[in-house]
């Protein structure tokens, strides 16, 4: 009786025979139909292990190698000392980037992060660090923006920090003129009036009349700032980042007045002089002040009028050194010496139409500017 073994070994020859015919069509071929194809495979899977054993062995020898970072804009991070530069491939140099905002802004969109070892940098040029210092590592996304107001402070006399009501900032002292970049939370804030004008100084010493939300440069060469009233004011020193903050005005300066200091027409019965200002009223309704210029009278708003009065060149030149004031006259000089309307309005809407009342910072607070978020401004 025969064994399972032989069996097996009966099924396996039958089972042989006929693959055999199948495949070559002789069943007593003496090499199975399928030996060469299982020592190709074997023969394949020992030549790679052996390319893999020496490239793994040359790696160990000679390490680094990796060329693929160097095409495109890349990231690249040394994974040894978790270094990041960016490469551009514009000059051959890898730049360190001092963090990954900064690197997106200049990569760009498709900017991609690769690992590499210190060995794949070690030939390659660094050039000087890029970026801008600061800047978060990691970015939000869309949804996750703030869009609220946030506030650029600078410490007032006494050197107060802003007073938050959330857990951004809290309350403290600092040096006068310090900066303090206010977001995401509410600050405790007295707005200014309308009508009122804060003095501050920038780190050029140029001043400035905060109104409005505008900072409005003071001309020193007519010395705007005493003209307007401000100049027992104590101006509040700022820094660059608070001026960037608000939206740029005009020059508070007087209107030009060409050939100052010339002979003009007469008017109310009395010689005048070209760069003096006259004064129009009206009865039961108030008065209007005019510059006189070359071409005639030209209306002025009060805020003008104030900085004409108080320009030094108005008085040397159109008063000949006497104390300037508007001279009254009737409205009959602007019939025949009124300038043509194209000559009139030079005011500038973004300029005050009066004098605004100096706004003291008082001791022990913070002065801010409100940006609002959904805007841009």
């Amino acid at each position: 009786m025969q064994s399972k073994r032989d069996q097996v070994q009966a099924h396996g020859f039958m089972m042989g025979r006929l693959s055999s015919g199948l495949l070559t069509a002789d069943p007593d071929a003496p090499e199975s139909p399928l030996g060469r194809t299982t020592r190709g495979v074997v023969f394949g899977l020992l030549v790679t292990l052996l390319i893999g054993a020496g490239a793994t062995v040359y790696g160990l020898l000679r390490p680094g190698g990796n060329e693929t970072w160097r095409k495109g804009e890349n990231l690249v991070v040394n994974r040894e000392t978790g270094a990041r530069y960016l490469w551009t491939g514009t000059d051959g140099v890898l730049h360190p980037v001092r963090n990954y905002a900064s690197a997106r802004l200049i990569g760009g969109p498709r900017l991609k992060a690769v690992d590499v070892s210190t060995a794949s940098l070690r030939d390659v040029p660094v050039g000087s660090p890029a970026g801008i210092p600061g800047a978060p590592d990691t970015l939000p996304a869309p949804g996750q923006l703030d869009a609220g107001a946030w506030h650029m402070c600078v410490t007032g006399p006494g050197g107060a920090l802003p007073s938050t009501s959330g857990a951004a900032l809290g309350s403290g002292v600092a040096e006068p003129g310090a900066t303090t970049l206010v977001a995401g939370a509410p600050l405790e804030t007295q707005d200014i009036g309308a009508d009122r004008g804060v003095l501050v100084s920038g780190p050029d010493r140029t001043e400035y009349l905060v109104w409005r939300g505008s900072r409005l440069p003071l001309d020193r060469a007519s010395d705007a700032r005493n003209a307007l009233g401000f100049g027992s004011e104590r101006a509040v020193p700022v820094s660059a980042a608070f001026l960037d903050a608000l939206a740029p005005g005009p020059a508070l300066k007087p209107p030009e007045a060409p050939g100052r200091g010339q002979k003009g027409p007469v008017l109310g019965g009395e010689p005048s002089t070209i760069g003096q200002l006259f004064e129009v009223s009206v009865p039961g309704g108030g008065s209007t002040y005019y510059l006189l210029r070359k071409d005639g009278l030209v209306p002025l708003t009060r805020l003008e009028a104030a900085l004409v009065l108080g320009d030094p060149a108005t008085q040397k030149d159109a008063y000949r050194g006497r104390s300037p004031e508007a001279r009254a006259v009737g409205a009959d000089a602007l019939r025949t010496h009124r300038a043509k309307e194209t000559a009139a309005g030079a005011f500038a809407a973004e300029l005050p139409r009066t004098p605004p009342i100096p706004q003291s910072a008082p001791r022990g607070s913070a002065l801010c500017a409100q940006v609002d978020g959904g805007n841009g401004g």
